[in-house]
């Protein structure tokens, strides 16, 4: 009987690779595929953020490794006959991690921008007021700076070497940045250049509101700390409580799965389980 399962369980298998296979080939290659489409706005989207990154891995890589991952991990869950709850885990985590890291890794970045906006504004303003030039003036602060923002102003001396204007250049810096206060910062710079005036002292200002924005930007983040734990409280809780008790007993929650009025519950559950979460995220969006 054992034997008949196994058989059962590599046939099924079996087929369903042979028909995500024929699928795949049918709708996954024309051009104009939706499969095909979804696919390369996946995997470019990846090689943006680690192009800003400055990682050496490509996007279609990741997602190859992610579409083995998943192949190995439905036969894990056929052969192994993990619980629904685990496979729904393990399923996600493929999915949904590399997006997940590099979105962390790019906020990380951005962060680490901001704390260094202000020295560089200030570094920008002393070094225009001993030579008018912008492009000298990036190559000045350049060698000044450390971190991800040092990078970022290499990558605009290179781009004005190489041809581009300096409103492209801080346009494209501020594409990389993602950061609001960095946006702020180029803003800035081209209106001082576009309209005339006294560009340092426009820069020293901007420093100064950054500043102010920053600190009450602390302030509003000390306020909130408590909501976002309890945010933090609210979003893992009924996970964690799930996967514990499904761990301790696999079949404890079998009332809940294993009849229409059951599932029904779950998902009416996980439903204001979630609004509860984007609900909170709202509240606890401050924004300045």
């Amino acid at each position: 009987m054992t034997g008949a399962v196994v058989l059962f369980k590599a046939g099924a298998l079996a087929s369903a690779a042979v028909c995500s296979g024929a699928f795949a080939l049918r709708y996954g290659y024309a051009p104009d595929s939706v499969l095909r489409l979804r696919w390369l706005r996946y995997t470019r989207g990846l090689d943006t953020s680690l192009n800003v990154l400055g990682s050496k891995l490509k996007g279609s890589l990741i997602g190859r490794l992610q579409l083995a991952g998943g192949t190995l991990a439905l036969t894990y869950i056929v052969y192994i006959g993990l619980t629904p709850v685990r496979a729904v885990l393990l399923m996600t985590a493929i999915v949904f991690m590399p997006k997940w890291w590099l979105d962390r890794s790019l906020s990380k970045r951005a962060a680490r921008i901001e704390t260094d906006i202000g020295g560089f504004l200030v570094a920008l303003s002393n070094s225009l007021k001993a030579s008018p030039s912008l492009g000298k003036a990036f190559a000045r602060v350049e060698q000044v700076l450390t971190g991800p923002l040092s990078g970022e102003l290499g990558t605009v001396s290179r781009d004005m070497r190489l041809g581009a204007t300096v409103d492209q250049a801080l346009l494209g810096l501020g594409a990389r940045a993602r950061s609001h206060a960095m946006d702020a910062a180029i803003t800035g710079i081209l209106i001082g250049r576009q309209v005339g005036g006294n560009l340092p002292e426009i820069l020293e200002t901007t420093a100064a509101t950054l500043r102010d924005m920053d600190r009450l930007n602390g302030v509003i983040r000390a306020k909130t700390a408590e909501g976002k734990a309890q945010m933090y409280v609210i979003a893992l809780a009924p996970p964690v409580i799930f996967y514990g008790f499904d761990s301790m007993n696999h079949h404890f929650f079998d009332p809940l799965t294993s009849s229409t009025f059951g599932v029904s519950l779950l998902v009416l559950s996980g439903l204001m389980w979630l609004g509860a979460v984007a609900l909170a995220r709202k509240i606890l969006a401050v924004d300045i």
